[in-house]
């Protein structure tokens, strides 16, 4: 199934990444792999996240808990059990809580 039929009319899927830096500083929340580069941006810029760490990928492992265990505007998600309700309610547990991070 696509994840555009997944979504409601609120939300954008970015299909293209190269268009990210775009519209980076725009989005209310972000999913994503656990790079480092996308890590460091969203804290930058005081995006929350739902992290998606590729697994048995140590080095997005330890980005992905190293960020959360001092972010709480950052929460790390099992990539291969996260179903479209729980991303969800991931989502909506970030953009509830208030800020919480300098």
């Amino acid at each position: 199934m696509n994840i555009k039929d997944q979504t409601s009319a609120d939300v954008e899927v970015l299909e293209e990444p190269y268009t990210l830096y775009r519209v980076m500083a725009g989005v209310d929340c972000a999913v994503t792999l656990a790079g480092l580069s996308t890590i460091t941006e969203l804290m930058v810029l005081g995006i929350p996240a739902v992290l998606l760490p590729l697994k048995g990928h140590y080095e997005q492992e330890e980005n992905a808990e190293t960020v959360a265990s001092i972010r709480k505007n950052f929460l790390v998600a099992d990539i291969g059990n996260t179903t479209p309700h729980k991303l969800a309610a991931y989502i909506k547990h970030l953009l509830n809580s208030p800020n919480q991070n300098p």
